[in-house]
């Protein structure tokens, strides 16, 4: 999957779950966001505000886009993390991670919001950060390779790329610049510094979507 696909495919991601920049597909499927589908679906869109998050949901079914953030049941990943002040305002009691999503009658959010909170600070959103390690000379991927987070919040953190060469990290911390590091048997090692941006913009597409790519160069 190329660069170009997948930042199309994070846009497609975030028109899901976001309420304020759902637009409707073409044609007449089963897509999550065609208001001709016939399987309604929920999505939250949420935003700091202070120290809260400020949340909305949005059903969409066959008759359009409803509002139904004040009957929604919202949900909290760590119920001890805070608690919602009303209908979709989260205030968080201490610092942790917390992932938040609503339910309406028996539908439920399928992309949640994750956020590390404090009550001393503004929420800051976390993110996932995924890529795939190549051969640089022949773009063949690399399975085996360790990817390893080197600064920053997910300091510490390792995983190693699949058969496909794809790689996953649960997360990271939008907005910071980390480093990181990829490196294979018989390869020199590649270090890259990167940020990934918070999952929403106004513009609807981050200018750093969580896909960072590796290419090791095979040593001589």
């Amino acid at each position: 999957m190329t660069t170009s696909n997948r930042s199309s495919l994070l846009t497609v991601l975030l028109l899901m779950s976001a309420t304020a920049l759902l637009l409707p597909l073409g044609g007449c499927g089963d897509s999550p966001t065609d208001v001709h589908s016939t399987e309604p679906s929920l999505s939250t869109f949420c935003l700091t505000a202070g120290t809260q998050v400020s949340c909305t949901a949005t059903l969409l079914n066959q008759t359009g886009q409803h509002d139904v953030t004040a009957d929604a049941t919202w949900l909290a990943s760590d119920p001890a993390a805070g608690v919602f002040v009303r209908p979709g305002v989260f205030s968080p009691a201490k610092r942790g991670e917390v992932e938040i999503s609503a339910r309406y009658q028996t539908i439920q959010t399928h992309v949640p919001f994750r956020f590390l909170v404090d009550p001393a600070k503004t929420p800051q959103y976390l993110q996932f950060l995924s890529g795939i390690v190549y051969d640089d000379a022949t773009g063949t991927p690399l399975a085996g390779a360790t990817v390893e987070i080197l600064s920053g919040y997910a300091q510490g953190a390792r995983t190693t790329s699949q058969e496909n060469g794809f790689y996953h990290f649960n997360t990271v911390l939008a907005g910071e610049t980390f480093t990181a590091r990829a490196s294979s048997p018989g390869y020199a090692t590649a270090t890259l510094s990167y940020r990934v941006d918070p999952p929403v913009t106004f513009a609807g597409d981050p200018s750093n979507s969580p896909f960072l790519d590796f290419r090791l160069r095979r040593l001589e």
